[in-house]
């Protein structure tokens, strides 16, 4: 099985801060650095004589994560406008959350940018244990990326070449959803009369392959002939896939689980998904699988009761996650929740 190397360096987090929150920007830095962590910021990175747009598009492009010091000068920066507009467009292009806010004082959540008033924004204090809790949550936000996932491995999957698929991805890019439906429509022009398709299983073998490139293809092209092949992908390919090291694949698994849900809830495997809605996925895993989950309470309304085992965790993210789901069922699907109360 091939990790695709992001073991094989330091994570990188750039801090988006003003300047009245230099100093302690200066202390998460402190707190972040080590053996895994090379933190990103403008006085170390910057020196006379350097362009200041380059250097920070350098650190914003090569980014794991960005941690933003929220505090009202913050939100009245122009430069911290731009590095957090930028990270969001990132995050809908690699489909992977990037952004982790802390609240340095006294804001609101509703004072948040409208695209980061869902996300989880603690409030820190501005001294050492407020950048110690901060570096520790960078920590346990990558940690699904950075380390061995928490379930089983997944059987090995050898990358064999196949020029049917390259052809098939060479317009596929990252973020082009309109070009991986095409290449899906391709592919299922191919599908016999007994369901069977010729170019799946090479295709599945393309999510080990070491371009990028093509295993993002291979990714949103799997994802969108799900919707035209729903057969191919039985619970024990789904379990499978859903057991892989990467969180981009797991994500895949978790979005193709919650379109089964809508239209065909007898294909999604329920142990797989109280896995990948575990809190200590990557945000694009567990947060299409808990919305799998709550499409499925409609039809199985046991499904409830694995929310409110989880207002028990003593993890507050897990009983925030979980209370969410509740009330969001509660107002899509009352009666599934008088059932089980």
């Amino acid at each position: 099985m091939i990790f695709w190397g992001l073991a094989t360096r330091k994570s990188r987090a750039f801090i988006s801060h003003c300047t009245a929150d230099k100093e302690f920007a200066k202390l998460v830095v402190e707190k972040l650095r080590g053996p895994d962590m090379a933190p990103w910021i403008d006085h170390e990175q910057i020196v006379a004589g350097d362009d200041i747009l380059d250097k920070i598009g350098e650190g914003l492009t090569t980014m794991d994560i960005l941690i933003f010091l929220v505090s009202k000068e913050s939100l009245e920066s122009g430069w911290v406008d731009l590095e957090v507009k930028h990270a969001a467009w990132m995050e809908i292009e690699q489909r992977r959350v990037l952004i982790l806010p802390f609240r340095t004082s006294d804001i609101s959540i509703e004072q948040l940018p409208w695209f980061l008033r869902s996300r989880h924004a603690p409030r820190v204090t501005i001294d050492a244990d407020g950048a110690s809790l901060i570096a520790n949550s960078a920590r346990k936000a990558l940690e699904p990326r950075m380390s061995p996932h928490l379930l089983e491995p997944l059987k090995e999957i050898k990358f064999e070449k196949n020029p049917r698929i390259d052809e098939l991805l060479q317009n596929v890019s990252l973020g082009d959803w309109s070009a991986s439906q095409e290449a899906a429509l391709k592919m299922n022009m191919l599908t016999n009369e007994n369901g069977y398709n010729e170019l799946f299983k090479p295709l599945l073998s393309y999510l080990e392959s070491p371009d990028e490139d093509q295993r993002w293809g291979a990714i949103q092209t799997l994802e969108s002939f799900a919707d035209l092949a729903p057969s191919l992908y039985d619970i024990e390919l789904l379990n499978r896939l859903g057991n892989h090291e990467d969180f981009s694949v797991r994500s895949m698994v978790a979005v193709i689980c919650y379109k089964f849900a809508l239209f065909a809830p007898h294909l999604v495997p329920i142990n797989l998904l109280v896995k990948l809605s575990h809190h200590k996925e990557d945000w694009y895993v567990f947060t299409p699988a808990i919305g799998a989950l709550k499409t499925l309470a409609r039809w199985r309304p046991t499904i409830l009761k694995i929310f409110l085992i989880r207002l028990g965790s003593a993890d507050p993210f897990s009983r925030e996650l979980a209370a969410r789901a509740i009330y969001d069922i509660s107002e899509t699907e009352p009666e599934s929740c008088i059932l089980k109360i």
